[in-house]
């Protein structure tokens, strides 16, 4: 199963707009990879005024799936397809089971580079007992 993007566009509340010099934005709550559940693609958050973002990735497995890629996307506009942001760590961002099974927390930065921007997770090798549990939080700077 797939979760597709959100193109609503960003909550109201986070326009970057407002006078906060950064805003942080959940883009997966604790999201169970496993049988059914192998992609899961975040809603897109506006990012127009900022410059720099930064991932905060919560991570952890059970019973040994193979691996999970974490991959911010960016898009133009609201009806235009989503790119892979491929610079710096997010280049080839995988975590294998034995990096998450006793949990892990990472944070890794990049620059705005879109109008929008979310996350794709992929996990492959898991199954019904083999999982993992990712939480991604978002923030922006200006």
């Amino acid at each position: 199963m797939v979760q597709e993007l959100d193109f609503a566009g960003p909550d109201p509340a986070l326009s970057p707009e407002s006078p906060d010099r950064s805003i942080v934005v959940t883009l997966a709550d604790g999201v169970d990879f496993n049988d059914v559940l192998t992609t899961y693609i975040s809603r897109l958050v506006g990012t127009k005024g900022f410059s720099r973002f930064a991932l905060f990735v919560y991570l952890d497995s059970t019973a040994a799936p193979t691996d999970i890629r974490i991959q911010p996307v960016f898009t133009s506009g609201r009806q235009d397809p989503y790119f892979e942001y491929r610079q710096g760590p997010f280049a080839a961002l995988f975590y294998e089971d034995a990096d998450t099974a006793a949990g892990l927390a990472d944070v890794l930065t990049g620059d705005v580079a879109g109008d929008f921007l979310g996350v794709r997770i992929v996990a492959t090798g898991t199954t019904s007992s083999a999982r993992f549990r990712a939480t991604v939080r978002l923030q922006l700077f200006k």
